[in-house]
């Protein structure tokens, strides 16, 4: 965890607009308890008003879900499918697509410019990966314009969640959080024996 925050707060956003570049860091501070298992992050007061924009522009994932992929790209697939999963698909330019999954820096240099190779170590293994471990299945499909690639196009599905067996013995309710707790990354044995501790469960949304 130090090593993530390390990283984190050394990560650089850049706000462009008509009138202005402007270069922004999320984190002022990271303070860590010991012997609480918490830490505590103040934001950068220049950051602020772009986290409350997020309670209006924000996409709905499964945390636990994405985090399965073990592909960097496949994560970041995970998410873009996530924002339109309401469509049945979705185009992009490749060379758009490349620059929002890192692969074409800000100077211009490429990863991956073969297209076979872009679809074997990108597409490919994102697809396996999302497809495996997440609520949403997906395809790719390459459409030239001419002779050469230019457009890859995402077909999304929601897979359906595996239905939960109900047991007579507990109350819905307890049920449901416990459900819910499985999906915060608890396994059932966990979710099951915070559930008997609890006098009354915590409904949660």
């Amino acid at each position: 965890m130090r090593e993530a925050t390390e990283s984190i707060g050394s990560r650089m956003f850049e706000i462009e607009t008509k009138e202005s570049l402007e270069q922004i860091w999320l984190f002022s501070s990271v303070k860590y308890l010991f012997g609480t298992g918490s830490f505590s992050v103040k934001l950068n007061d220049e950051a602020l008003p772009y986290f409350f924009e997020l309670k209006n522009n924000f996409t709905a994932m499964q945390l636990k879900l994405g985090l399965n992929c073990s592909s960097k790209y496949a994560k970041r697939f995970y998410g873009t499918a996530c924002q339109w999963r309401s469509l049945a698909s979705k185009r992009f330019e490749i060379e758009e697509l490349k620059k929002m999954l890192g692969l074409i820096d800000k100077k211009g240099n490429e990863q991956f410019k073969r297209i076979n190779d872009f679809k074997k170590y990108v597409l490919d293994i994102a697809k396996k990966q999302i497809n495996e471990n997440t609520d949403i299945e997906i395809d790719f499909e390459l459409k030239k314009r001419g002779r050469s690639y230019h457009w890859v196009i995402i077909q999304m599905n929601t897979q359906k969640f595996k239905q939960l067996e109900i047991s007579f013995q507990n109350s819905i309710d307890v049920q449901k959080f416990s459900c819910k707790l499985t999906v915060y990354g608890l396994t059932q044995g966990q979710a099951n024996l915070l559930c008997k501790k609890k006098k009354k469960p915590i409904l949660m949304p």
